[in-house]
């Protein structure tokens, strides 16, 4: 077992992992989840991507969370454009990795077709509110994040973009039913088959579940609402004409209905989590 900390480099060493444990007997059928990690903090600087210059600004090569936290208020909009620089040569070198990945499991020797996931578990945030990092927050800044499904045309269909929210909470029923075995014992929906109407559900906090414990709901109107559970407010907004959500129209008289609606549903929601009885914090 390999440990390493958050100031490591490792999607390299992780997919030389990952194809060294299938190797060239691969059992089949097999279920690998690859977890990458370095577009995370340290955000740390490859010259090789050739996207980012901290040490123009003054920045080192390594931006670490405790220094965004003590110094990022004071940070110029040039040092900021770098250290959203530094996180691109992050995410630009763990996509040549996943790259790697995929082209090695392309030369394996197996006898069936292969489906192939990506997502992300959020996003961040540069100071656009005020702050550096993640969790606590449910903007789209946060959630709205990649999710690609891959695999044959007989399984996934033809090549398409599907406009439409989802949840990455969907994944595990998606590709139980294209393993084919029987996805009942997973909730939600399957992405391959789920509606452009339907609802989807978000939430936020720390799994310790006491920092800003917070749900969500977006329907296919593009009415957002936000329910914080430990602070006892909410927020919502109409993403088609505001869709940085930064006019909250909680309140407005056009927006009564969608509140109550989306309401009801967090109600629904809250009432099966731990934790949560009616929409509010225990």
């Amino acid at each position: 077992t390999l440990v390493l900390g958050h100031d490591a480099v490792t999607s390299r060493r992780l997919t030389d992992v990952a194809l060294a444990h299938l190797g060239e007997d691969v059992p089949e059928p097999f279920f690998l989840w690859v977890h990458y990690f370095d577009p995370h903090y340290t955000y740390v600087h490859h010259p090789e991507q050739e996207l980012a210059d901290p040490a123009s600004v003054g920045l080192a090569d390594r931006v670490s969370f405790e220094f965004l936290e003590a110094e990022g208020a004071s940070l110029t909009e040039a040092q900021v454009a770098q250290v959203v620089a530094v996180y691109d040569e992050e995410i630009a070198h763990t996509d040549a990795s996943v790259g790697a990945l995929l082209e090695g499991l392309a030369a394996l020797p197996l006898e069936r077709e292969t489906v192939t996931a990506f997502a992300a578990d959020h996003g961040e945030l540069f100071r656009e509110r005020g702050r550096f990092g993640h969790g606590r927050e449910v903007y789209g800044e946060l959630i709205d994040v990649p999710l690609i499904l891959s695999g044959p045309s007989s399984l996934v269909g033809p090549p398409r973009a599907v406009a439409a929210p989802a949840e990455t909470s969907w994944l595990p029923r998606t590709l139980t039913r294209l393993a084919g075995l029987d996805p009942g014992r997973f909730g939600g929906r399957d992405l391959l088959e789920a509606s452009s109407t339907a609802v989807v559900y978000f939430e936020g906090g720390y799994a310790s579940g006491d920092d800003s414990r917070k749900l969500g709901a977006l329907a296919p109107d593009g009415w957002k609402l936000i329910d914080d559970l430990d602070r006892g407010t909410r927020e919502l907004y109409h993403l088609p004409s505001d869709p940085r959500e930064r006019r909250d129209r909680l309140g407005h008289p056009a927006a009564a209905e969608p509140e109550a609606r989306l309401s009801a549903l967090l109600g629904e929601l809250g009432r099966s989590l731990p934790g949560v009885a009616g929409g509010e914090a225990e």
